[in-house]
């Protein structure tokens, strides 16, 4: 799999097979690769119970990292996908985590709440 084509790629190109394919391929993160497996407060989040709000406190930590991004060199974000630590403390990709309810909404909702909190100028 060649991460580098497919990252360039918008990421409403990508099919669920290209998300599956990096999940399970032992992709390693980057400056411009990263996973997280769930939101912040995991399976506790309100978005799992409703489907109505994100808290602040995974909506924040998101922020931070995708700040990070925007600092740097850009980069894509994948929430949904494990990771582990290989021995020598690199983090790869380690398969697809729970599926996230209602994920079309959980995605605009999150588009959203996050713009209202990162500064884009």
């Amino acid at each position: 799999m060649n991460i580098e084509a497919m990252s360039s790629r918008p990421i409403a190109e990508w099919t669920l097979s290209d998300f599956e394919a990096v999940a399970t391929s032992n992709v390693p993160e980057s400056l411009k690769l990263e996973f997280k497996s769930d939101f912040e407060l995991g399976t506790q989040e309100k978005w799992r119970a409703r489907q109505d709000q994100i808290s602040s406190k995974s909506r924040d930590a998101l922020a931070e990292e995708l700040v990070a991004f925007a600092n740097a060199f850009g980069g894509v974000l994948l929430l949904g996908v494990r990771e582990k630590k290989l021995t020598d403390g690199v983090a790869v990709s380690a398969g697809v985590g729970d599926p996230i309810p209602s994920v079309a909404e959980c995605a605009e909702r999150l588009e959203s709440s996050l713009r209202a909190v990162i500064d884009l100028h």
